[in-house]
Order: structure tokens, then C-alpha cells, then sequence
């Protein structure tokens, strides 16, 4: 008797995915040879004109640099001087090879605020026209991000997540240098924005924080510009942190310092004269002449899966176990680059400390195709900024258990078991960001108590204050409809406690957008009947 017999076909389904995230580029070096000409072009009638430029590159630990000028100047270690005493047409060029090393501060262990600030680092402490460190909503949001802990590098790098993570880039905001409460509560900018929040957080708590100037390589431009980042001091040295490219405690070798700053509303080059000048157009000219020795892996990385075999239209929670090997800190950016499907979050901020292991997890989409209904496989890919390269399939079928999206978010939650412990915090979110002119907007906030026993707050919108109960370890989700006047606004929900004290806020941005006039006109129909269907032009 002859056998029959089912062939199954395995079809390979994977996509490439595209990072949706502001970074240097996509490759990183121990070190680049980087040519930066900073040039000047300016007309005098002027018999003393001096020009002072305080931003150019300059040697220290991790760049070094050689450097042509003219015309001739004085030099010191901080400026270079330019003095005119005849009218005329003059051109400044100061052109600088610069060997830029990878900004990698290998902390083996970082000490606790508050802390002993040398006399020299006490003015990164201030608060300044754009860093507003001294200001109660920056001064709260930097205490909750903290929580209980104290020590300097977890604290500055759980900030830079925050600011990453809760600011979009918006190259429509350059050059405008907003300050870091408008940023805080509109959660827009570039990386001066960026650096401006970060800093003025880190300031608040006690964490000597300045503001570093320069230019870096941008994947969105695919070109070198000026850009901004921050360092910390945390008791033994000055550390990295670029919130705009989530990059902490390390910067790319793409990053040239140009100078430090406490705000960057700080000039970097002045002029002075009598008479008229036409000072120009100050412009950076930066590109690479030289690649060396890319960067290697730090950490050990390993892939799971819950269940490799799942059904269709099923989320499959993958487990990343990341081992730092090191005796030093690592802070370490993973994506998934590759998927069956669209991934909502494929991008994740790991911080490990010195030989600590953790897991971390991604939840990976099942497409509901027909032509995997007899089964498709597909290899996911991780890949981090440091080179590290990792793959896994994945099998799923019509004829496999399926995963919803709760059950996957709970086995996630149940597996990592990270809470806020002590501290009472609210996320607001609203389902539209652009609305028409007095339009009336649903918000959901969501009130998380980590206390060990219920608490009495205020929830306060606009001045108006409700008393509300959370009950311990639990969240409870208070809804609420605004109405939006006609000019873009941040709204601000708060808590505060019996007392008044703010202890929590959550705040949403809104673009408006005119709603269209329209106006119809010309209608060549005259008459139509009931249920007629009818064919005619008209202007609009």
C-alpha cells in the first residue's frame, strides 16, 4: 500500500529594520582623523578690530590636535586673538587635524551625592538663563528619576534615558535655544534642548554638570555639525553623556570638543571694534581623512525565546541575558535590526554595572500572513553600538499556541520585576498631539503608588485640585477632557501631597492646526430628486 505523505513548506520571512533614532553614524572606531577649518570672512572700516574665538579644538585626554592659524594671533589655551588696526578684507582660518579617540571613562566605581565639590567645579552647580536648575518642576522630575539611589554615574545615565527617551527631535527648533523647563514641558528640540534639560537635572541634584560644545557626524544629515553634549563630575573625573544620541558615559569618536560651556547662550567668538564691520559668515567645515581599528564588543550576549514556536499574529517575548565581563561600568544601546514584522520598540538602553548580568526584553510581532499558515521561520538580529552581532529564529505556524499581547507584556513584567520603590509617580498620555483650535482633548493619567501604603494626593489641573486615593502597589488611571485655546500649549497635570507639595507631574504638548476654510461654489446641478445619482463640477 503506498504511504502518502504531507510536505510542509518553511518560508523564510524576515524585514530589515530601519532605526529610528538620532545617532553618529552606524559604525564606530577607537579613533578618527578628523580636518576641522573654522573660518571667518570679514569686511572692516575699522582701524582696532579684535576678534576672540574661544571654540576650536583644543588637546586633552582623548583628542589630539595640530593646528595652522592665520593671519597671525595670539594664542593661549583657551582663545585665539585676532587684532586689525587697517581697514580692509580680511580672512580667518584656523585649520585643525585633530586624532579623536573613542570617549570611553572606564568607571570602576562612582561615588554618592551628596558630594565634595572642588572649588573650580562649584560654578557647573549654578543655574543659568537656559539651564534652570534651581526651578521646582526640574528640581522634583530629577528627584523622582533618582529615587533612592545616590550614586552619581546610575543617576546621570537613568537621566540622559529620560531625556532620550521623552524628548523628540525637531530640527524645526535649531538654533533657538529654548530653555530647559519649556523643554521639560514641551519635549521638543534639537541637542542644544537636549543638553540644556540634561544638564539643569543633573544640576538640581547636586551633580556638577557643563555644557560641552562641538561637532559630531549626524546620520540624519549625513554630514558632520555643530552640535552640543554634556559632561558630569562625579568626584574623580569628567564624564560623557549625550542624551541626543544615547551615548552615556561615552561619546564616539566622531565627537570634537570645541569648548565647554555653563550655557549655551555663552559666545564662541566675539568681536570688538569701532567704526563698521561686516563680520560674516562664521562657518565649520569638519570631515574625516582617516579610519582606524573599529571599536570591539564589551559584553556577552545571549538569545531566548519563552517559545520558539508560536502561532500567527502572536507576540513573542525574546530574552537578551547581556553579560558586562568588565570590571567597569558599561552603558550599552541594543537594537533589533531585523524582524518578521515592525517592532514598536526596538531600540533599548542596557546599563550594567561592573561584571553584573540582566536580562533584557523585546517583544517581537507575529505577522498574520496566509502564506505562513503551514509555517514560516524568520531570524531576528540584535546588533548594539559596539559591534556586538547576535540572531535567533523563530518559528510559527496557524497550527501553534498563540501569545496575545497582555499575556506577553505579563510574562515581561513578571520576569523583570523592576518597580519605583517608595516613590508615587503619574505618566499622562493623550491619543492626539495636533488638534484644531478649541477642540477638547481626552487625556488618560495613570498614577503608580509604590509606597507600602495607601496615599491621599491632590490631582491638580490648572489650578483646580481633586483629592484622590491611590491604593499601595497598584495604579489607578484618572481620565480627563481639556479644551485647547488657539496657540500651542504644554499641559501640565499634577500631584502633590495634603500639604501642597508638588510631588509628581506629567505634562503633554499640543500643535494646533488651523482648521481649513473651505468654500464651495459654482455647483452646475440645479435640481436633484431623492435617490437620484447625478453627475456635475464645481469650484472649491
Amino acid at each position: 500500500m503506498k504511504r502518502s505523505e504531507i510536505i510542509f513548506l518553511i518560508v523564510s520571512l524576515s524585514i530589515i529594520l530601519f532605526i529610528s533614532i538620532v545617532q553618529a553614524q552606524d559604525e564606530y572606531y577607537k579613533e578618527l582623523e578628523i580636518k576641522v577649518d573654522i573660518k571667518n570672512d570679514i569686511s572692516s572700516n575699522s582701524d582696532n578690530l579684535k576678534v576672540n574665538l574661544t571654540s576650536f579644538p583644543k588637546d586633552d585626554l582623548f583628542q589630539k590636535v595640530e593646528t595652522e592659524i592665520s593671519p597671525k594671533a595670539t594664542i593661549s589655551d583657551e582663545s585665539i586673538l585676532f587684532e586689525f588696526n587697517e581697514n580692509g578684507d580680511y580672512s580667518i582660518l584656523v585649520s585643525s587635524k585633530v586624532k579623536s579617540a573613542l570617549r570611553f571613562i572606564m568607571v570602576k566605581f562612582s561615588k554618592e551625592i551628596p558630594l565634595d565639590i572642588p572649588k573650580e567645579y562649584k560654578l557647573y552647580l549654578l543655574p543659568t538663563a537656559n539651564i534652570n536648575s534651581n526651578n521646582e518642576l526640574i528640581r522634583i522630575k530629577a528627584k523622582n528619576i533618582a529615587g533612592n539611589n545616590k550614586n552619581i554615574y546610575e543617576i546621570s545615565s537613568d537621566i540622559a534615558k529620560f531625556v532620550k527617551e521623552n524628548v523628540e527631535y525637531d530640527l524645526s527648533y535649531a538654533g533657538q535655544n529654548k530653555d530647559s523647563v519649556w523643554v521639560l514641558q514641551n519635549k521638543k528640540g534639537v541637542c542644544s534642548e537636549f543638553t540644556s534639560l540634561f544638564v539643569a537635572l543633573c544640576r538640581s541634584l547636586g551633580i556638577p554638570a557643563r555644557y560641552v560644545s562641538g561637532v559630531v557626524y549626524s546620520n540624519i544629515e549625513d554630514k558632520f555639525r555643530e552640535h552640543a553634549w554634556a559632561e558630569i563630575y562625579d568626584g574623580y573625573q569628567w564624564i560623557p553623556f549625550d542624551p541626543t544620541f544615547g551615548q552615556y558615559g561615552w561619546v564616539d569618536s566622531t565627537h570634537v570638543v570645541l569648548g565647554y560651556l555653563t550655557d549655551p547662550e555663552e559666545a564662541s567668538i566675539s568681536y570688538s571694534y569701532t567704526g563698521e564691520v561686516d563680520i560674516g559668515k562664521f562657518e565649520i567645515e569638519t570631515e574625516i581623512e582617516k579610519y582606524n581599528e573599529k571599536v570591539s564588543p564589551l559584553v556577552e550576549i545571549e538569545l531566548n525565546w519563552y517559545k520558539d514556536k508560536v502561532s500567527l499574529d502572536s507576540y513573542a517575548p525574546l530574552i537578551v541575558n547581556v553579560k558586562n565581563p568588565n570590571n567597569f561600568y558599561v552603558n550599552l544601546p541594543l537594537y533589533i535590526t531585523q524582524a518578521p514584522d515592525k517592532i514598536e520598540e526596538n531600540y533599548k538602553d542596557v546599563l550594567l554595572k561592573p561584571l553584573e548580568e540582566k536580562k533584557v526584553f523585546f517583544l517581537i510581532h507575529i505577522p498574520n500572513s496566509r502564506q505562513c499558515d503551514f509555517g514560516c521561520k524568520s531570524e531576528i538580529v540584535l546588533e548594539s553600538s559596539f559591534n556586538d552581532y547576535e540572531s535567533i529564529e523563530l518559528y510559527f505556524s496557524s497550527m501553534q499556541d498563540k501569545i496575545t499581547k497582555e499575556e506577553a507584556e505579563k510574562l515581561i513584567e513578571e520576569e523583570s520585576g523592576e518597580k519605583n520603590e517608595g516613590l508615587i509617580l503619574m505618566d499622562c498620555k493623550s491619543s492626539k498631539q495636533t488638534i484644531y483650535p478649541y477642540e477638547d482633548v481626552e487625556v488618560n493619567c495613570v498614577i503608580s503608588n509604590q509606597k507600602e501604603n495607601d496615599e491621599e494626593v491632590l490631582f491638580c489641573l490648572n489650578e483646580d485640585c481633586k483629592e484622590l486615593n491611590v491604593e499601595k502597589d497598584s495604579l489607578t488611571s484618572k481620565d480627563f477632557s481639556v479644551k485647547i485655546e488657539e496657540k500651542p500649549i504644554a499641559l501640565c497635570a499634577e500631584l502633590r501631597d495634603r500639604r501642597g507639595s508638588l510631588i509628581d507631574f506629567s505634562c503633554l504638548s499640543f500643535s494646533i492646526s488651523e482648521k481649513p476654510n473651505v468654500e464651495i461654489k459654482n455647483i452646475d446641478v440645479k435640481n436633484v430628486r431623492y435617490g437620484d445619482v447625478v453627475y456635475g463640477n464645481f469650484t472649491f
